[in-house]
């Protein structure tokens, strides 16, 4: 058995083929007492159609064959894909299947929706699956609690300047409300000269965390004001308030997005712009950056 052929089995097959059983079921989404250490409450989901898990109470997840490292006790990857191949289980999701990390989704009809500061166990345990700093966190962004379907749902949230929130968790991306970009000025009192421009705010908060880790290579060094996009499609909703900026401090991703973002910026400050994305060119975004993980 290869990689490839490993990551088409159901890792909600392998589970069960090893007694264990989800506690309960919600549409896509698996819970399970965690196979891979002791607990009571199950916080251990996986994600049917991307065929991924994540444990909030570790604050990890992957594919099917970081699970089966923890699960036959080995970082042998071959070992693990001959205890695979012994189970016999079914090949159910297509290897050439493309996964994404976060199902992005608009903005959904929200009821019971209750804000409170950032404290939740598992929404903790994910800004550290990021590397992000919790007390930056617990700063920037709030709790978010809401009903959808009759099923009560929580994530992280992030306030933009009309009133509506980005909500983040390790299974969901949308918007509450109206999408709109999010600025968070200086501590400093005053207008500062310079401001740093971002896609989304993981990034933002992968700043603030490496700045507080004193890092010199992404970090800028004055007071700034911030300005998160929260979609690259907000750019143009921004313009017109960088002109109030001596500096334009460009932080968006190194893909065909974010290029073509940071390029326009430039066409209409020719002089103010400085483009930071190639301060981490070996790496997508901020948040890549700050984690480690080089793109492929």
């Amino acid at each position: 058995m290869n990689i490839a052929t490993a990551k088409s089995i159901s890792i909600i097959e392998l589970l069960a083929a090893l007694g264990h059983e989800p506690v309960r079921i919600s549409s896509d989404r698996y819970c399970y007492r965690s196979p891979i250490r002791d607990e009571t409450e199950p916080s251990f989901c996986v994600s049917k159609k991307r065929n991924e898990w994540y444990d909030f109470g570790l604050g990890q997840g992957g594919d099917i064959i970081n699970l089966g490292k923890r699960l036959f006790e080995t970082n042998d990857v071959s070992a693990v894909l001959s205890r695979l191949d012994k189970l016999s289980l079914k090949q159910v999701v297509h290897p050439s299947e493309k996964v994404r990390v976060a199902t992005a989704q608009s903005a959904v009809k929200m009821e019971k929706v209750h804000l409170q500061p950032l404290q939740y166990n598992p929404l903790m345990s994910y800004l550290r699956s990021r590397h992000i700093d919790i007390v930056v966190g617990m700063k920037y962004c709030k709790e978010i609690w809401y009903t959808h379907g009759k099923k009560r749902y929580f994530g992280i949230a992030f306030e933009n300047i009309q009133n509506g929130v980005e909500i983040r968790n390790p299974y969901y991306k949308g918007c509450m409300g109206h999408k709109d970009i999010s600025i968070i000025h200086a501590e400093s009192i005053g207008v500062q000269s310079a401001v740093c421009l971002f896609e989304g705010f993981m990034d933002f908060l992968s700043f603030k965390t490496l700045e507080k880790l004193g890092d010199e290579r992404v970090c800028v060094g004055e007071l700034c004001d911030y300005i998160v996009l929260n979609s690259v499609a907000n750019l143009q909703r921004c313009l017109q308030r960088l002109g109030a900026y001596e500096h334009v401090y460009c932080f968006l991703d190194n893909d065909k997005a974010g290029m073509e973002g940071c390029r326009m910026v430039s066409n209409i400050y020719p002089t103010k712009v400085i483009n930071m994305s190639d301060n981490y060119c070996e790496y997508k975004d901020v948040n890549d950056c700050l984690i480690g993980r080089e793109k492929v």
